[in-house]
């Protein structure tokens, strides 16, 4: 595949905090600790929607509300699912009456895949296990389901389920293992020198030149108005088209937001922290 410029994926119909406050999100069963809004909490492996006993089937879904209906392109799922070799389904309602219509049949590869072509009807997998796919835009609906077809006890950490944002412009910037870590250390008077234990955590760097007019009020502003104003999380696949492995989780990182105008185009940096870092 070509190239691609930076994706984002931020919008999800099933975080009914911070996007949807009218919705709900349900499931046909979770253990208790294990309920289904857990998918959308953003905390990573720590947290799993998990049904009580196996059985095809399964599925977590969202009501968003009395006139609200949203159209979705894209599926991410967290690391720590144990849902590899799985076929799974995206499936929308108007109604809310069971079963669901078919919008998109995903499978997810067989555990060790990396990387992959997201387009297609087999998810991508990234470096540390999340699954991704990008489809065809839907019809806006009310009812979105996350639908397991395999016979099979699911543990899904987390989902994303929306509109991405894909950037119009390359970022000068591309450095995909940038980082940071602790480096707690004391040294005593006679020289010796004690470290703690050291933790680590990706950053990135979204460095955007001439930036129209169009670009600024339908995409840059709506990531503003989420990735900053909310501090909602978001997947970046800075080139998903010849490094489909390389996407990750962020939180905005800093307490400033600037892609100011010099004559008719806007520039700016759009910086992140990697979201729930494993620890080293």
């Amino acid at each position: 595949m070509a190239p691609q410029t930076p994706l984002l994926l931020y919008d999800n119909v099933f975080d009914t905090v911070q996007l949807y406050p009218a919705g709900t999100v349900s499931a046909d069963s979770a253990r208790t600790g294990y309920e289904a809004h857990r998918v959308a909490g953003y905390r990573r492996e720590r947290a799993s929607w998990q049904p009580t006993a196996a059985a095809a089937g399964h599925y977590v879904q969202v009501d968003l509300g009395v006139g609200v209906t949203r159209a979705v392109d894209s599926l991410f799922l967290d690391r720590g699912h144990n849902l590899w070799g799985a076929s799974i389904e995206v499936r929308y309602s108007d109604t809310g009456t069971l079963p669901f219509t078919l919008q998109k049949a995903l499978t997810i590869p067989a555990v060790g895949t990396l990387g992959g072509d997201p387009t297609l009807s087999t998810m991508s997998v990234t470096e540390e296990g999340a699954c991704y796919s990008l489809f065809a835009a839907s019809a806006a609906h009310r009812y979105w389901q996350f639908f397991v077809t395999t016979n099979m006890l699911p543990v899904v950490t987390g989902l994303i389920l929306g509109m991405r944002t894909q950037l119009l412009n390359f970022s000068t910037t591309f450095d995909e293992d940038a980082g940071e870590r602790t480096e707690n250390t004391a040294t005593s008077a006679a020289g010796y020198r004690a470290s703690d234990t050291t933790y680590s955590w990706r950053t990135c760097e979204l460095g955007l030149a001439l930036i129209g007019a169009t670009e600024y009020d339908t995409a840059i502003r709506a990531a503003r108005e989420a990735l900053f104003k909310r501090n909602q999380p978001w997947v970046l696949a800075m080139d998903y088209g010849t490094r489909p492995e390389r996407a990750w989780m962020f939180q905005y990182d800093g307490r400033t937001w600037g892609l100011s105008k010099k004559r008719v185009y806007r520039e700016g940096r759009i910086r992140g922290r990697e979201l729930g870092a494993s620890l080293s």
